[in-house]
């Protein structure tokens, strides 16, 4: 009888390994994982075409539920628990102030699936989802294509009367942006170094951005390079340039924006250089947010759509905050704010860790960049720029000798 049950036993544990291996080897699969990103990226211009927009928040729903399964299933994580508090706080203040909570659902469920989808991969394959990335570039060339064939735009949104495949000017930059980031990264894992593929696709976005006139853009991603170049020359600037003191700069900005009133003389510099008028508008806005913000410091307001950021604003332009940190803090107040630099710090204080790498480097330029565009943009309709986040997170897996399958990559 002891034999039987050893048996059982044994058999048990054997179509549980089956089931597991089997389970491992169709999440890293690079088809299932290219498609999984492809439907996770979905392009501006899919918005537009209900069949296609059901289809696609359909199978993203489906996608996070599963992902969300296994997350919980392997093990809930600290980065999966930040990840569920940052995007519950919006969700709660957005239910407390009686939002639109399908509004923001649909905004912020590509986001939230795509950090379920980073954080998963990033305890379990890595460098193969890296690899899988690849698929996405097929949205790049076609958002060429689309700005090549209609310079005009490709149609019209409720907001903007210019948009292509992958949207209008300047948010097009906040999904570009990481593409060639992540790019970066795996050539640097896979090969040891950067490949003529990375600039070809480094180039098509500088190309896009100027073709779209998209100043902020072309500005984002020259920085960007700069940073590149000097990180190729330099690498141990970055134990002092890194995107924790441009974070601290920011957010020092930020109060100067709450407690310092700007002096004359800054406006007068700006006339000269002819930014005065462009200036003058985002800084009325920025007071007229502040003194919203003031108002519920703790929970903020929740997600608002673009018409009712214009009610909020009393401004018939402002359609977002037009600034990261302040988008944050209408989101989800003082709460949010702490929430946000917690996953920012831990990530942070894990790329510090490995800072002269040159995949932690690539990972910190980008949040850099994020920074830099955030003090002029809300970073609405970036799903990317968390999952990012969660990147640098796990990026130092791949260099600790503990890690099974880990791989030390060159600096530069």
């Amino acid at each position: 009888m002891k034999n039987i049950y050893v048996d059982v036993e044994r058999c048990i544990k054997v179509q549980l390994k089956r089931i597991h291996d089997e389970r491992n080897n169709l999440l890293e699969s690079p088809v299932l994982i290219s498609a999984i990103l492809l439907i996770l990226f979905k392009p501006p211009y899919f918005n537009e075409i209900e069949v296609v927009d059901n289809i696609y928040n359909f199978i993203c729903v489906m996608i996070l539920l599963f992902f969300l399964i296994i997350a919980i299933y392997l093990k809930l994580t600290s980065k999966i628990i930040w990840l569920i508090s940052y995007y519950g706080i919006i969700f709660v203040s957005t239910l407390y102030n009686s939002g639109n909570i399908m509004s923001f659902l649909k905004e912020n469920i590509y986001s939230f699936a795509l950090c379920l989808v980073f954080a998963v991969y990033g305890d379990i394959a890595l460098a193969t989802f890296l690899n899988a990335f690849n698929a996405v570039h097929l949205y790049i060339y076609i958002n060429l294509l689309t700005v090549l064939a209609f310079p005009g735009g490709l149609y019209k949104s409720e907001i903007y009367t210019q948009n292509w495949f992958l949207g209008y000017k300047n948010p097009m930059i906040r999904l570009l942006l990481p593409i060639i980031c992540i790019s970066f990264v795996n050539s640097i894992i896979k090969y040891e170094r950067i490949t003529v593929y990375n600039y070809f696709i480094l180039i098509i976005t500088i190309i896009s951005a100027f073709l779209v006139k998209s100043a902020n853009g072309v500005v984002t991603v020259m920085i960007w390079t700069f940073f590149l170049i000097l990180s190729i020359f330099v690498p141990r600037i970055y134990r002092i340039i890194n995107e924790k003191t441009v974070l601290i700069f920011y957010l020092l900005f930020i109060a100067v924006l709450f407690f310092v009133k700007i002096p004359n003389f800054v406006f007068s510099l700006l006339n000269i250089v002819g930014k005065k008028n462009s200036f003058m508008g985002r800084y009325r806005l920025w007071k007229i947010i502040i003194k919203r913000i003031k108002e519920r410091p703790l929970g903020g307001y929740g997600f608002l759509q673009g018409d009712e950021f214009v009610k909020f604003s009393n401004l018939r332009w402002a359609s977002h905050a037009h600034n990261w940190i302040l988008n944050i803090l209408i989101l989800g107040g003082v709460i949010l704010l702490v929430a946000f630099l917690y996953g920012f710090f831990c990530m942070s204080r894990s790329l510090s860790k490995y800072r002269e790498k040159s995949a932690c480097i690539i990972v910190s330029i980008t949040v850099m960049c994020f920074l830099v565009m955030g003090i002029d943009e809300a970073m609405t309709n970036s799903v990317f720029i968390y999952p990012i986040f969660i990147l640098g997170m796990d990026l130092g897996k791949l260099f600790d000798s503990k890690c099974e399958n880990a791989k030390i990559l060159v600096s530069w």
